[in-house]
This record gives structure tokens, sequence and C-alpha cells, in this order.
């Protein structure tokens, strides 16, 4: 089941139920604003995520100034990893919007939530390879 949310400042999140892993490295895990792109070992990532993803969020919220909240229309995805630590790691744009304010909320919001939790104990990886998906006023709910 899919629901498209719209959360404050007028940015939409795309929220799905999060599914369990499967054990393969090849397949991208689709979770909401959220791909999962390792391997991951068969572990269940989605309260882990989930709570990541609430965190990124909020510092997300905080950083996206005024006139993009009410008129700039894009989207920014962000690749990184996650280190056994929590540390955030290895950060790159996946894709632009082409504004650099919103470039820089969404890259923010990820760095201010730097470290984040440690990996589930269970994971037995050094990291988890994620990216993240942000949109800003989109006409209708993003598509995964």
């Amino acid at each position: 089941m899919k629901c498209s949310l719209m959360l404050g400042m007028a940015l939409w999140l795309i929220c799905t139920p999060f599914l369990c892993a499967q054990n393969n490295a090849s397949a991208v895990k689709h979770l909401g604003a959220i791909d999962v792109l390792s391997d991951t070992d068969g572990v269940d990532f989605a309260p882990y995520l989930g709570s990541v993803l609430r965190t990124v969020k909020h510092n997300w919220y905080n950083l996206v100034p005024e006139s993009a909240a009410a008129t700039k229309k894009g989207s920014v995805s962000i690749k990184f990893n996650i280190l056994k630590s929590g540390k955030i790691a290895g950060m790159t744009f996946a894709n632009e919007s082409g504004d650099i304010t919103l470039d820089r909320a969404a890259w923010g919001g990820i760095t201010a939530s730097n470290p984040l939790p440690p990996l589930p104990s269970e994971f037995g990886g050094q990291y988890l390879t994620v990216r993240f998906h942000f949109y800003y006023n989109p006409d209708g709910p993003p598509h995964e």
C-alpha cells in the first residue's frame, strides 16, 4: 500500500510500508524515499531506516529556505554509505535539482544527521549504501 503525504512547507515524501529486504545484492530495495543499494545480508532494515528517515527529514525541513518551501520545484537524490558505527561517508549527488538552495538543504539534512545510530548488530557488513530522494513542490506525488 502506497500513501502520499504532504508534510510541512509543501514538500512531498512518499511513504511505502517497509518490506523485508531480500538477500539479493543486485536488486535495489525501494523503501519509500530511500533506496537501499547494497546487500542487506537478509537483515530487515525497516525499523532502522524509518528512524533515520525521520531524523534526516527533520533536519532537512529546518534548512529549507522559505522561498523554496513556497514556490521552488525540484528533486534531489543523494547517495551515501552508512558505516557500521553510524557515521555517514562517501556522499555524492545522484541527481541535482539545478537550484543550489534546494541541493544545499537536502545535503545539509543528511550532514546534520551525522552520525546516525549504529547499523543493526545482526548486520555482518561494514556499511549500507543508500540513496535518499528529496522532493520540492511536485505537481503530484512523486513516483518511485
